[in-house]
């Protein structure tokens, strides 16, 4: 039953990436203002603002792998004041120079989101 197969391998998959999100969105809405903008690298990755929607944020969703400090940098000066990644693992092993560029940035406090999750607020330096 193909069905079935859908079910175990996607579905169930999916729901708890959703449920991420959403814990995630929580933590980080509390934190920011409705409509503050973002560059976000989430599990969803560059086809799903799910991230944002949870959050109640607008802005850029990107791959690990696609954003770099001069992405970050130009998105910074068109008005993200955040940038907020539930991989934050990966972007270290795959962007290290970008890992090394948020760096100069503040870490704000996001206690009971997902492992892995990080929130930089791109307006105030280190």
């Amino acid at each position: 039953n193909s069905r079935g197969a859908l079910a175990v391998f996607f579905e169930t998959r999916e729901r708890a990436v959703t449920e991420r999100m959403r814990q995630a969105g929580r933590v980080i809405d509390v934190i920011t203002d409705d409509n503050d903008l973002a560059i976000v690298v989430d599990d969803y990755g560059i086809m799903s603002p799910i991230l944002l929607y949870f959050a109640h944020l607008k802005g850029w969703c990107f791959e690990p792998t696609d954003v770099s400090p001069a992405v970050i940098g130009n998105l910074r000066r068109r008005g993200a004041r955040y940038f907020v990644t539930t991989r934050w693992s990966d972007m270290k092993s795959w962007k290290p120079e970008a890992a090394t560029f948020l760096e100069m940035y503040q870490d704000l406090s996001i206690a009971g989101a997902p492992a892995d999750t990080r929130l930089v607020d791109l307006r105030l330096r280190k």
